[in-house]
């Protein structure tokens, strides 16, 4: 919440009795604007021995007004009393440290911010108090006011990690997103194992917790997947975070360059040859599928 007061001193007793304008706002992050309260104060900084006020004053107070970004309201001709303790705020609560008088209130006036989620406004206010003993006399303020910005884009989601299980279910989490944060979008990309080409990015799930659990076990053996998630504030978006590879396992394993590959192999020999394939079996050991070895032009071996 913002808030804050601009002084100035009246036509008369001009060191204790202040003219004072004082706003407060709060932001709507949902709508993109601000609330903002004004208040038009008079205070005395002349403290007697006992902790009271040093002057008071009773008065008529003609052509009060406040202005919030040029909507002025006037307000009619009226008597202000501070006299017997008659103070709005102590020193203690006081926005300016004073005993002080609220003379006319604006609350609840909507701001729209701008489409960057900042605003700077004008705010005036000021009156004329007559036939009054140490009063301020006529006091008018003008200042401009920079509410508390409101964020629209948020920040990129922080630390997306990701693992999976030998199932071949992969799990996903990140950190709080900073600004205002409606949800956070998962996209995908894979390699395809047999041509080692990659896909687009493709859209996964959208969800407004840090954490996702999906599979990748209907997809072929050596698939590669890698993922990447972005924080949204409705239809605005960061950037995004990603992740590295996890790899679809299973499938034929044969030795390579002094480790082991799956999916689709190139051996060592003269002429090389590539085995492809993957010998599955039912519960008795019989053979669904046999392991297919070919050289270089599709004829088989084994």
């Amino acid at each position: 919440m913002a808030n804050g007061f601009k002084e100035e001193t009246g036509t008369q007793y001009q060191e204790e009795m202040r003219g004072i304008l004082y706003w407060n706002s709060t932001p709507n992050y949902d709508a993109n604007t601000s609330t903002l309260n004004v208040q038009l104060l008079v205070d005395q900084s002349e403290i007697q021995g006992n902790g009271l006020p040093y002057y008071d004053w009773n008065g008529t107070v003609r052509g009060a007004y406040i202005g919030i970004g040029g909507d002025t309201q006037h307000f009619g001709e009226f008597n202000s009393n501070t006299e017997n303790g008659n103070w709005d705020y102590p020193p203690s609560t006081s926005p300016t440290g004073c005993w002080a008088k609220i003379i006319v209130t604006r609350n609840g006036y909507v701001i729209p911010h701008n489409q960057d989620g900042n605003k700077t406004i004008t705010l005036t206010g000021g009156f004329t108090s007559i036939s009054d003993s140490y009063g301020p006399g006529e006091v008018n303020i003008e200042v401009s006011v920079a509410l508390d910005p409101i964020p629209r884009t948020p920040s990129p989601p922080p630390n997306l990690s990701l693992s999976m299980d030998r199932n071949h279910s992969v799990s996903l989490s990140w950190g709080t997103a900073s600004g205002y944060v409606t949800g956070y979008l998962l996209e995908y990309l894979y390699s395809d194992p047999n041509t080692n080409a990659y896909s687009g990015w493709t859209y996964l799930t959208q969800t407004t917790n840090t954490s996702y659990t999906t599979s990748i076990d209907a997809w072929p053996s050596g698939t590669g997947v890698t993922y990447r998630v972005c924080a949204l504030n409705g239809s605005l978006a960061s950037g995004w975070t990603d992740t590295g590879w996890v790899f679809r396992k299973g499938g034929l394993y044969a030795p390579h360059n002094s480790g082991r590959r799956f999916g689709t192999v190139y051996t060592s020999g003269m002429p090389p040859v590539k085995a492809k394939g993957v010998f599955i079996g039912n519960a008795g050991g019989v053979p669904v599928e046999s392991i297919r070895i070919t050289d270089e032009k599709n004829r088989p071996i084994l």
